[in-house]
């Protein structure tokens, strides 16, 4: 990251605040639905139970940066939606993590 230590918290916080309930969901679904070796899995159970403090600490950083200086949210808009987009494609590194399949997950068919 070439950026400031707040761009870089900004980055974190964008999915840290959901990442235990998603961990905890993944974690499930790759051991129930697609019989994944929980060994494979254990980052997972790790991370569902032990991040749920560190999204408010990282909000309280960017909140005040935000406060000290209004001319940062051009930059700190850019980091965030940078990151947001690596958050959402790093779903498929999870996949092919647990998987061992050098493969982008094809997802499922709309319920609808």
């Amino acid at each position: 990251m070439r950026g400031s230590f707040t761009q870089g918290v900004a980055a974190l916080w964008i999915g840290e605040p959901e990442y235990p309930r998603i961990a905890a969901a993944l974690y499930t679904a790759y051991r129930d639905i697609y019989k994944i070796d929980v060994a494979a899995l254990e980052t997972y159970e790790f991370h569902a139970e032990h991040d749920s403090g560190h999204g408010l600490q990282e909000e309280d950083i960017v909140a005040s940066a935000l406060e000290a200086d209004p001319g940062f949210y051009p930059r700190l808009r850019s980091v965030c939606r940078d990151a947001y987009s690596a958050y959402i494609f790093s779903f498929d590194g999870y996949w092919q993590a647990a998987t061992r399949r050098r493969e982008f997950w094809s997802g499922v068919k709309p319920h609808i």
